[in-house]
């Protein structure tokens, strides 16, 4: 059975799996076997489509680095949809979701995974003082827990900690970070936030290191929550 030892010092859970030209189900089957997760298809996915053939080797690995394997190579996505028991993870087509989320970008921290998912340019006008051209970068994440970790309350906003070019300047610049408390509680084992950076005229077409932290509050169940800070780095970052 999953662990329900305290998650702020807890590793991730370990999975061996080796498969080669298998049918994802088969991958899923074994994954549940050795967590106790119910990780599976969303009943409606089966249906769908025929699903990518799977090889994967890969041996004692954090849950959600071969959960992301799995789901990259068969285009599959976590989905979330009315009632999921605790401890389980429904997983469907890509084409159900609109996107694949596990073809991002990812950081592992302990028995959690930070996904860069998009990044957007934007430019805005106060027509007041036209003159002045306001230019921001949002960044968006998603956080994705094991399926033994009940997310209580989570963030509208990562906070970013450092953000550097090729050259080591920083792109940070002088704005107030937004305080990322907790706010809202998440209808998933996964929850959305962003992030602003400035950015300025000529701003390079790369982020070289990106590093930030997202804060939560979690634990085995409501009662034993706390707050968790998870920690995500990225490198090489390319820009709208």
């Amino acid at each position: 059975m999953p662990s329900t030892r305290p998650i702020i010092q807890d590793g991730p859970t370990l999975v061996t799996v080796q498969f080669t030209r298998a049918d994802p189900e088969a991958v899923l089957a074994e994954i549940r076997t050795q967590t106790g997760y119910n990780v599976a298809l969303y009943e409606a996915a089966r249906h769908m489509t025929l699903f990518k053939p799977v090889t994967v080797n890969m041996r004692q690995q954090p849950f959600w680095a071969v959960v992301r394997e799995v789901c990259a190579q068969a285009d599959l996505a976590p989905y979330a949809y009315g009632y999921a028991p605790s401890g389980s993870l429904m997983l469907t087509t890509v084409l159900n979701v609109g996107s694949a989320p596990m073809k991002c970008p990812y950081s592992l921290h302990g028995p959690f995974m930070v996904a860069l998912t998009g990044i957007q340019r934007h430019s805005a006008v106060d027509m007041a003082a036209p003159a002045e051209v306001r230019r921001t970068l949002t960044l968006t994440f998603t956080v994705y827990a094991e399926p033994r970790i009940k997310v209580v309350q989570c963030p509208y906003y990562a906070e970013i900690e450092e953000a550097v070019d090729a050259s080591g300047t920083s792109l940070l610049g002088t704005a107030p970070r937004t305080p990322s408390r907790p706010a809202v509680a998440p209808r998933a084992i996964w929850f959305a936030v962003t992030a602003n950076l400035p950015c300025p005229a000529g701003a390079p077409k790369h982020i070289a290191r990106l590093r930030g932290v997202v804060r939560c509050l979690a634990g085995a169940g409501e009662a034993s929550a706390a707050e968790v800070t998870i920690p995500f780095s990225f490198e090489n970052v390319p820009l709208p």
